[in-house]
């Protein structure tokens, strides 16, 4: 996740903790055999598509640059994305995505945000759950997850271990 200009602290933080907060967020999970619930459903990004204006409203900025990402990669190599989201009273309340990478044992899972009135009720583990299960199925040993604080202790109660973390750095260009 890049913190562009756009990207605003779903908790009201002020930028200079935004990073140490992205900082501590970043594992690599080890796969593990415990059941998993469902409660999602997967997707193809479509144009009209209610996942940007999800991610909008849980992080704030206007995530239409989403979908067209995601529509890319999907054609690309349609294999290497899957998509899943949470559906409640005919509304989009959750949604993720997991990226398959090709010659290696590592998937890693994006997106997992969840409208905060339907926080608390299973959604973002049913996400986990969902994707954890089909790099399950592909023969994949690890996932590598990108997540909250708020997120750590779901993953860890699911069986995840944090195994490492990073530092996330923008780049702006010089200005010519």
């Amino acid at each position: 996740m890049s913190m562009s200009s756009g990207w605003q602290d779903p908790l009201g933080r002020p930028r200079a903790s935004i990073a140490r907060v992205v900082i501590a967020a970043l594992a690599a999970l080890a796969i593990t055999g415990s059941a998993w619930p469902t409660q999602a459903r997967s997707m193809r990004p479509s144009y009209d598509n209610p996942i940007a204006a999800l991610q909008s409203a849980v992080w704030g900025g206007d995530w239409a640059w989403l979908i067209t990402e995601l529509r890319q990669e999907q054609q690309a190599d349609p294999g290497a994305l899957s998509i899943h989201v949470a559906e409640a009273e005919d509304q989009l309340v959750g949604a993720g995505w997991a990226r398959f990478h090709r010659n290696t044992q590592f998937a890693s899972l994006w997106g997992g945000s969840t409208l905060r009135a339907w926080r608390g009720r299973g959604i973002y583990r049913s996400l986990v759950a969902r994707r954890a299960a089909q790099a399950r199925e592909r023969g994949l040993r690890y996932l590598q997850v990108d997540a909250s604080p708020d997120s750590r202790p779901i993953l860890e109660r699911l069986g995840m271990h944090m195994v490492s973390t990073t530092t996330p750095y923008v780049w702006s260009p010089p200005r010519s």
